[in-house]
């Protein structure tokens, strides 16, 4: 029992969970007669369970903060925060709009349900979960023959310098297919992240930090950049990855495809899935059964039942 403002309180604590609530009266004696029937009923919300101890809800914009700062502190990488604070913040305003491309409404939609869930959580607040998310897995990789024409024919046609680009983002595009890394992955590489001695890199991925192989393919690119490394923004790399594909005339074509299609090819000369997965750096392999089995599916011999 103690006093708050002139008034006593009494208060009840089982298993780090707290209720307290006042005897609503400023008499000691009075106070001590009313505590145990008060003290019994708090106890009984909290063994029970059927009491709300989440704060009042703050302003969206604060929780939108809140939930930021959680996502930092709980160890998530930095492409998943940019991400979030990416979606959140404008989302908070009256005049968002849901993008239309439906594998990017998804995207909004799943983490808009990982913020909801998180805020009802901790505050004392309602809202309407998006159902049903189910954004198509893009399943589209390049035939050697497209391969072939993104490695050697950006170079020999000058592809790359008639559209206005440098002749080192070819070498950007074929040192993904040979790392099967992310376009900022290999954008925010430095030196020092690379151990030509030990065959392998370091880089930042969406699930944090991982090593990367680096094949005799990769490491010639590298020992040909004479000392510079990529630093291209993210929008320019797509973009001008799609003229180079127009100018080659490669249809329904993203950057991302060349991550994939290193995955694809790699399983079908008869790599386990699981080293796949590795390489990639997914974070469980599910992860890669799920973006890859339909595209397997096309690969199975014919047969007879």
């Amino acid at each position: 029992m103690y006093l708050n403002n002139g008034w006593w309180y009494t208060s009840v604590s089982i298993k780090k969970k707290k209720l307290q609530e006042s005897l609503k009266t400023k008499n000691k004696k009075e106070a001590k007669l009313r505590e145990p029937k008060i003290k019994r009923a708090l106890w009984e919300k909290l063994e029970l369970g059927n009491v709300d101890l989440r704060k009042p809800a703050p302003s969206t914009k604060t929780m939108i903060e809140l939930f930021l700062r959680d996502k930092r502190k709980s160890g998530s990488s930095p492409r998943t925060y940019h991400t979030y604070k990416h979606i959140l913040r404008p989302w908070a305003k009256s005049n968002f709009e849901m993008p239309n491309n439906p594998n990017t409404s998804g995207s909004y939609k799943t983490h808009l349900n990982a913020f909801f869930r998180w805020s009802m959580k901790n505050f004392k607040i309602k809202f309407e979960l998006f159902k049903n998310i189910k954004p198509s897995v893009r399943s589209r990789v390049f035939s050697f023959e497209e391969i072939r024409a993104i490695q050697e024919e950006i170079f020999s046609t000058g592809v790359v310098v008639q559209i206005g680009g440098l002749s080192n983002f070819a070498s950007f595009v074929r040192f993904a297919y040979y790392t099967g890394c992310r376009r900022g992955e290999i954008n925010s590489l430095n030196w020092e992240d690379i151990d030509l001695k030990e065959e392998r890199m370091v880089v930042q991925g969406k699930t944090g930090t991982r090593f990367v192989k680096l094949n005799s393919q990769a490491r010639e690119i590298l020992a040909g950049t004479g000392g510079y490394l990529w630093d291209y923004k993210l929008d320019y790399i797509s973009r001008k990855f799609k003229q180079c594909m127009f100018a080659l005339g490669i249809e329904n074509a993203i950057f991302h495809d060349v991550r994939r299609t290193f995955g694809y090819n790699l399983i079908r000369q008869g790599m386990p899935i699981f080293k796949v997965s590795r390489l990639l750096g997914h974070k469980s392999i599910v992860t890669t059964e799920r973006h890859y089995a339909p595209l397997l599916a096309t690969d199975v011999e014919d047969f007879v039942l």
